[in-house]
């Protein structure tokens, strides 16, 4: 039984992590436009139409997708 809790609590880690540390400082990475010399130029991103920081654009992103899963579960889970 310690065993299944224990293989739970560390597979709940993992994407905690990489979802709340690692990917949004990579996606800040790929979405800035950069100069030759590596400084940061714009992190302006178009989003629907729209240009918004890419920071911000990441929070919609993630915002719209646990509204998607808030609106799928009941359906898929029955």
């Amino acid at each position: 039984m310690n065993r299944w809790a224990f293989y739970d609590w560390a597979n709940s880690v993992y994407p905690l992590v990489i979802s709340t540390a690692i990917f949004p400082i990579f996606f800040n990475k790929v979405t800035s436009t950069k100069d030759a010399d590596g400084n940061v130029i714009s992190d302006m991103v178009r989003f629907f139409g729209y240009q918004l920081p890419n920071t911000v654009a990441y929070e919609y992103v993630v915002a719209a997708s646990f509204l998607m899963v808030c609106i799928l579960s009941p359906i898929l889970s029955g």
